[in-house]
């Protein structure tokens, strides 16, 4: 691989690691019958991977920027579709009494949902 730049290479590899532009080269080494050599094919520049990782990694918080509130609509759906199959996957179906000798806060069954009884963090 062709390290164009020196002062680049020294600069990026501490803000990307070498792991993770390491990825980004695969495609750039050569193939034989045995699988990937440690060889590149001619032309590859350390400055293209870099590209490449970079592109990536743009792309990456793109996607999952447009996919977060499709994300948080299928989670508050998916809560509120527990709690109605049972009021107590629900925190505030929970009563402020606790019993200790199973799994924590108890809801008596025909009693109304308190406001709030515990802290959701």
């Amino acid at each position: 691989m062709d390290m164009v730049d020196h002062d680049f290479a020294i600069s990026t590899l501490p803000r990307v690691n070498y792991c993770r532009p390491s990825g980004n080269w695969y495609s750039f080494q050569k193939l034989s019958v045995s699988g990937r050599q440690d060889d590149f094919y001619q032309g590859t520049r350390f400055n293209d991977v870099v590209a490449l990782y970079d592109f990536d990694a743009r792309l990456r918080a793109a996607t999952f920027a447009a996919l977060m509130p499709v994300e948080l609509v299928i989670r508050a759906w998916l809560g509120h579709e527990l709690g109605r199959i049972d009021p107590c996957l629900h925190p505030r179906s929970f009563q402020a009494q606790t019993n200790h000798a199973t799994r924590g806060p108890v809801h008596k069954a025909g009693q109304a949902l308190p406001e709030r009884t515990r802290s959701v963090s």
